[in-house]
């Protein structure tokens, strides 16, 4: 049965995800976890690293391949007012300026923007869209471990270019994120029937294995590999034929066709 790991920077956001899912804590250190059956909460703290490193620690302990990652908390945002629940259908991390784009999940009715990912507090809201300070690395950091369409993001607006930050304690967070749990609920159901219809290892596994087999791949590309196959057999069956890759000649090739072809993959809902 998958599972679903919800991620939170501050024990604000946290809070009323903990009380509506009567969520027990089994971890304090290095990171708080929480569970309740197949539910998994972890506070990270507060920036990209801490946020990598709380994705990581939990995978590597309690999670399995594509299982359902979600991103949950506030934002400050320019262009919406605050109390506004969205889905990030972009992800910009400004320091690098690495962009990604996480496919939505059909059937959302919740609207969806772009997210710049920043490494202070923002105080000048230089572009319209939403900011956070973790995002972009929960995103790059689950996506190793789970199909794209099982990692998501859901942002509420808690402080905007006209209203500022003063206003932002810990009462004000629980409030905000209240208003998200009936989205996130209903995104969090779908997600994991999403992720039951994935194909079994038996089907993956050994198509895996013979391109591995064919072509050298490092460590890091075969972290890769393995969730793009995934997404594949999720978007279009489990076909695909090994023998018109004859002609490839590198593993990074390989990745590349892939990648390509489920780019190219209209999804059928």
């Amino acid at each position: 049965m998958r599972q679903a790991f919800i991620h939170c920077a501050l024990s604000a956001e946290a809070r009323p995800l903990i009380d509506a899912h009567r969520l027990k804590q089994i971890e304090s250190k290095p990171f708080a976890v929480y569970q309740r059956e197949n539910d998994f909460l972890v506070v990270s703290g507060i920036g990209k690293l801490a946020c990598a490193a709380a994705i990581a620690y939990v995978y590597g302990k309690y999670a399995h391949p594509n299982d359902v990652w979600i991103n949950v908390g506030v934002c400050g945002a320019k262009g919406y007012e605050t109390g506004k629940t969205l889905l990030v259908n972009k992800l910009i991390d400004v320091a690098t300026s690495k962009t990604f784009y996480p496919p939505l999940p059909p059937l959302s009715n919740l609207e969806s923007e772009i997210l710049y990912c920043v490494d202070t507090p923002e105080l000048a809201y230089n572009h319209p869209g939403l900011y956070d300070m973790e995002a972009s690395a929960f995103y790059f950091t689950a996506n190793r471990f789970s199909t794209a369409e099982l990692v998501q993001s859901i942002k509420t607006v808690s402080d905007t270019d006209n209203s500022g930050i003063g206003h932002v304690d810990k009462a004000y967070v629980i409030k905000c994120v209240d208003a998200l749990l009936q989205p996130l609920q209903s995104m969090k159901a779908h997600l994991l029937e999403l992720a039951e219809s994935l194909p079994s290892d038996e089907l993956v596994l050994p198509i895996y294995h013979e391109l591995c087999k064919r072509f050298h791949f490092s460590a890091t590309q075969q972290r890769q590999l393995l969730p793009l196959l995934n997404r594949m057999f999720v978007l279009q069956g489990p076909e695909i034929n090994l023998d018109e890759m004859a002609k490839i000649k590198s593993s990074a090739e390989v990745l590349s066709q892939l990648t390509q072809r489920v780019e190219n993959i209209v999804p059928e809902f």
